[in-house]
């Protein structure tokens, strides 16, 4: 089911984007078992290493669902990136890394993540968080991310390149990410449950 649903939305982005498709720079072809997995780890340990910044990063623990996205959060453990508006002893600003599974693009932001020894808080891809970088260290991250990533053959999408409404044939994709009128984003960056 998964696979047919990948398949309408790369459809609908090819035609709701006016720019080429660069094939051969997929980590995996469309429509692939397991698209992203073996090369998106190698690139976010390379990416932590060139941040000098601790991460979690999570490839594929979305139970029985599918996600198109693998998805990176990268932070310091330091005072320019604790956020103390959720509490407890660790939170943090940081960096969020979606890469697309089924192309070389992705996108960043800026998300708070909280946990305890037992517990955590994590955050899923929103069309509004993209590009948004209120904490100046977390900007900073941002840009080292942006030119390691090219570096490895990925390309930005920006959220004006994301704000393109769907075709009408393609309003019904199913996505639990969806808000609102649906955009180029969600035929990008989906989670099916």
């Amino acid at each position: 089911m998964a696979g047919r649903h990948a398949h309408d939305n790369w459809k609908a982005l090819e035609e709701a984007h006016e720019d080429p498709w660069i094939w051969e720079r997929l980590p995996a072809a469309p429509g692939g078992r397991k698209p992203g997995y073996s090369f998106y780890p190698g690139l976010l340990r390379e990416l932590e290493k060139k941040l000098r910044a601790k991460s979690k990063i999570d490839v594929d623990s979305h139970g029985q669902g599918f996600a198109s996205y693998v998805d990176a959060w990268f932070y310091r453990d330091h005072d320019d990136f604790r956020d103390r508006r959720l509490g407890g002893k660790n939170s943090y600003a940081g960096l969020a890394v979606t890469l697309w599974r089924f192309g070389p693009y992705y996108i960043l932001g800026e998300y708070t993540k909280a946990w305890e020894a037992r517990t955590g808080s994590s955050g899923l891809p929103s069309f509004e968080g993209i590009d948004r970088f209120p904490t100046p260290a977390v900007r900073a991250l941002s840009t080292v991310a942006e030119n390691t990533l090219a570096e490895g053959g990925l390309v930005r999408l920006h959220k004006s390149q994301l704000a393109i409404p769907l075709p009408e044939s393609y309003r019904g994709i199913p996505s639990n990410l969806r808000d609102g009128e649906p955009r180029l984003f969600d035929a990008v960056f989906y989670w099916l449950d």
